[in-house]
Order: structure tokens, then sequence, then C-alpha cells
């Protein structure tokens, strides 16, 4: 999974980060979409998965992990 929290410490003046993660052998997007740091912040005790739903990043998942994106 992405892990904004450590982006965003690692780079303390960036206030939002495009995210477009590709299938290793396919390049499909499997997850997509733009973090905002106030965002990210204001959800913090939630599972990964409903953070980055509430993020607004885009990802379908299933049995062996994230899937394709349909576009």
């Amino acid at each position: 999974m992405v892990d904004a929290g450590r982006l965003f410490s690692c780079f303390p003046l960036v206030e939002q980060l495009d995210i477009t993660v590709r299938h290793p052998i396919s390049h499909a997007s499997i997850l997509s979409g733009t973090a905002h740091r106030a965002d990210f912040l204001a959800v913090p005790r939630l599972s990964i998965p409903m953070r980055l739903k509430m993020l607004g990043l885009a990802y379908e998942s299933g049995r062996g992990g994230l899937r394709p994106l349909a576009l």
C-alpha cells in the first residue's frame, strides 16, 4: 500500500501528492488519485484501506490484493 504518511514526513513542504501505482507486469493502474496533507492528517486512526478511500484514492481489491482499475 501507499504510505502517504511517510512521504508527507519526508517532504514537509509538500501539500499534496498525485499518486498512480501501476501493476509491475501489465502496467495497468491499480491505485490513483490525489492525497492532500490536511485530509491525510484528519483521518489518522482509520485502517489503511479506509484512509485511502477517505483521501479520494481509487483502487479495486479482491483476492490476492489490488486489481487493475476499471476505466
